[in-house]
């Protein structure tokens, strides 16, 4: 993997990354992505910040088995762990509670993870950004 190639990467992972461990990444392109992460920014963060022992606690294993774009009945990047505050964690690890919250509270004023999904839908611009910075 080059991390500017030479050609576009991003038609060859329009047709390529579905249903693989890149799927997250053609999800985020999505607004559904934005809608489901910031309908509850706390259940969002509380999947997303586990540590490795919590990882799968609590999650349907059959629907994470699932790539995002492929989930039934609706796609989704945090739809196989439970609603809310009854996403499992290891508050000792990465994040105490009141870290979480601080986070869910900047994520709020900020605006929530449309700017954060950004990135992933940017691949065309950056790496027409990067060819430009080798060329020279």
């Amino acid at each position: 993997f080059l991390l500017t190639p030479k050609d576009d990467p991003w038609a060859k992972m329009q047709q390529k990354a579905p249903g693989t461990r890149f799927d997250y990444q053609m999800y985020f392109q999505s607004q559904a992505a934005i809608d489901e992460m910031d309908a509850d920014p706390s259940r969002t963060f509380r999947a997303i910040f586990r540590s490795p022992t919590m990882a799968l606690h609590g999650a349907d294993k059959e629907l994470m088995k699932v790539p995002p774009t492929m989930r039934k009945p609706r796609p989704g990047f945090v739809n196989h762990f439970p609603e809310g505050s009854e996403v499992a964690r290891d508050g000792s690890v990465l994040l105490d509670e009141m870290e979480l919250e601080y986070y869910v509270a900047q994520n709020r004023r900020c605006g929530g993870f449309h700017g954060g999904l950004r990135w992933y839908r940017n691949v065309r611009a950056n790496w027409q950004f990067m060819r430009k910075i080798l060329e020279r």
